[in-house]
Parts: structure tokens; sequence; C-alpha cells
């Protein structure tokens, strides 16, 4: 499957540019034939190594947006989190992440809050609705959340200047 060896590609950071090329042309034709899985898997992979494929990245985020209520919260944030690491912000797809973030936020646990927060502050992608849902979660789960945790998601609100105040006393 081509998510599994762009994961195993990006495990062992072997950039070979011409492996890269040949699974981005097939993903892009293939991606139809995607699990939600595969694809936060193949756009995770691409993260890991800093692979800037902008046509694939394109193909994932119209599909990830299609198909985004199948998505498990894991999916959601890692997703996220792939794109801001590959400095790319996708309104559409951020929309569609924050939409089914907000359906399912109470099946996100510390690091799925966490890295939202931090992918959303990352592309500058403010929405409120959801800032204020990641804050209440926090709150609920801040015994549980972890310094890391804490750190990411302090410092998600402060990088787009949001101030909350609840969250800041939690």
């Amino acid at each position: 499957c081509i998510a599994n060896l762009a994961w195993a590609v990006s495990k062992v950071a072997f950039h070979d540019v011409p492996l890269l090329a040949a699974l981005s042309a097939s993903a892009r034709t293939r991606l139809e034939e995607f699990s939600p899985q595969e694809m936060w898997n193949t756009v995770w992979a691409m993260a890991a190594i800093c692979w800037k494929d902008p046509p694939l990245l394109e193909s994932i985020a119209a599909r990830a947006k299609s198909m985004i209520s199948e998505f498990a919260p894991w999916g959601l944030s890692n997703t996220a989190w792939s794109f801001a690491k590959l400095e790319v912000c996708d309104v559409p797809l951020h929309e569609a992440i924050s939409s089914e973030v907000l359906r399912k936020i109470s099946a996100c646990g510390g690091q799925e809050i966490a890295n939202t927060a931090w992918a959303f502050a990352t592309v500058a992608f403010v929405d409120l609705p959801l800032l204020d849902a990641i804050s209440e979660a926090a709150r609920r789960q801040c015994a549980d959340l972890g310094p890391q945790n804490i750190a990411n998601t302090a410092w998600a609100f402060a990088k787009i200047l949001v101030c909350d105040e609840p969250l800041l006393t939690a």
C-alpha cells in the first residue's frame, strides 16, 4: 500500500527524490481508494520528512475534506499537525477539521487537543468556537494533560493572541 510505503520511508528518513516523486504520483491517482487512516498516515509521512509536494497536498486536502466525518480524533489532529508542519493552510480543509473536532471534542485526548491547537496556531487559522472547545476540553483534562501538552496548548493561544483567562488559571 502506498500509505504504508510513505510511512516507512519517513520512519527511516529516506530522501530519495525519484522514489518520493513516484510515491506522490501514485498516491495522487489512487487517493479515492485510501481509507481515512491511509490518508492521515500519508500526510504525516510527508510532514515527518518535510516532503512538500503541493499537487499531492491539494489532492489530499480535497479527499480528506470529503471524508472528514470518518476521521478519528487522532486522525483529525494528525492531519492538522501535518499540514501545519509543512506550512500549508488549506482553508476548506481547516474549516472541515474544525467542524469535525467540535463534534468529536469529548473523544479527544490531551495530545489531540494540544496538537490541534498547535496546528491551527502555526498556520494562523483562528477559529474562536474551536478555541473555546479546546480551552474547555483542556481545562477538563488539565490534571491528565502532562507538561508538554499544557505548554503546546498555552503556546498556541499565545501565538494567535487569544487570552483565555479560564484556561490560564486552570
